[in-house]
């Protein structure tokens, strides 16, 4: 533990992981109470925040004047699989990365990119299902974030298809899902996960969403309200909600 901290030719984080700071009356370690990042880390979230803040671009363009260890950043980015948005970043911003670099972007882009059609594809084919069936549905998580946030859906990470269907649509939802030989591998109180031999990704149906802290405020709707507030987009059978 005591030699952890160090390193040859280049600071790290661990340097300081045993320096404790007064908060409040407490003494802290300084980890609990401050982000410290390497250049590495600091220049993978600033280039992610820049569609937000591009004011920050000139501050992207100092870093990477500086010393950096991009076998790194790109194992960093790559363990947060935002590689692909990475890519879009430098490329809508004029950033300037070196070659190699640029190509294991691009690269990693171009998978995203096969994937995500490969997953519209199905999410098309599991949606047209249900709603040949009668079963009213939401979408939840990566696909709908797809949809709402993200200007290319490579850029959002999916390894499964979350939706959210009416209870009184469980029946005609299940019997949709299993017309595509998709069949139930795991349920829970409120969640059933339907994995195929030929589809990919699986498809995880809920029909409660009390067990996620992440909807706690669209819980504090009654959900009669909120699927009477929703509304199908043209073209899409899925249900969106629309703010009344």
């Amino acid at each position: 533990r005591e030699c952890a901290g160090i390193r040859g030719g280049r600071a790290a984080t661990s340097l300081v992981d045993h320096l404790r700071v007064d908060y409040y009356g407490s003494q802290l370690a300084l980890a609990k109470v401050a982000t410290v990042l390497t250049p590495e880390a600091r220049l993978l979230v600033l280039c992610l925040k820049l569609a937000l803040a591009p004011a920050r671009t000139q501050e992207v363009s100092a870093l990477l004047t500086g010393p950096l260890d991009w076998k790194r950043l790109l194992l960093l980015g790559a363990q947060a699989r935002v590689l692909p948005l990475l890519h879009w970043q430098a490329r809508h911003h004029g950033l300037a990365f070196p070659e190699e670099a640029s190509d294991r972007l691009r690269a990693a882009y171009a998978r995203a990119t096969a994937q995500a059609a490969i997953q519209a594809d199905v999410e098309r084919r599991v949606l047209g299902e249900l709603a040949a069936r009668g079963a009213r549905i939401l979408l939840l998580k990566g696909a709908a974030l797809r949809r709402s946030l993200y200007p290319d859906p490579a850029l959002r990470p999916m390894t499964d298809l979350d939706l959210w269907v009416h209870p009184e649509a469980l029946d005609a939802a299940d019997a949709a899902l299993a017309g595509l030989d998709l069949h139930c591998g795991a349920k829970g109180p409120l969640e059933a996960s339907y994995a195929g031999a030929e589809i990919r990704p699986a498809v995880e149906l809920h029909w409660g969403l009390q067990q996620y802290e992440r909807y706690q405020g669209i819980l504090a709707l009654p959900p009669d309200r909120i699927w009477a507030e929703s509304r199908p987009e043209p073209g899409e059978p899925a249900a969106r909600l629309q703010p009344a």
